[in-house]
């Protein structure tokens, strides 16, 4: 077995029954447009889905309940920019399959 420490340059996801969310996601800049204070991000260039790292419990305006109670949050964000999955952050890599959760955050 291995041990990571830092994150990743990118992700395969593959099997969903959604068609935009399979693929390879590379790590890009972070897009300051989002609705999250966003710590990395990473784009799949085939659909415009991003997954992203984000502190929940972000700056004033940004806070908000992130699934699994953690203080950051992996979010994948559909290329209409909704956030349609999260996963319990505090972890540089996330899990897999139905430890993610179905999400619809509030905005500020």
């Amino acid at each position: 077995y291995g041990v990571v420490h830092d994150f990743p340059s990118g992700f395969f996801v593959g099997g969903s029954s959604l068609p935009g969310l399979n693929g390879l996601y590379c790590k890009v800049e972070i897009d300051h447009s989002l609705p999250h204070l966003t710590r990395h991000a990473y784009l799949n260039e085939d659909s415009s889905w991003t997954l992203n790292f984000v502190e929940a419990a972000g700056e004033e305006g940004h806070r908000y309940a992130a699934v699994g109670g953690k203080s950051t949050e992996w979010v994948f964000v559909d290329d209409e920019g909704h956030d349609r999955f999260g996963h319990a952050g505090e972890k540089v890599l996330p899990g897999a399959g139905r430890r993610w959760s179905h999400v619809h955050h509030k905005r500020p």
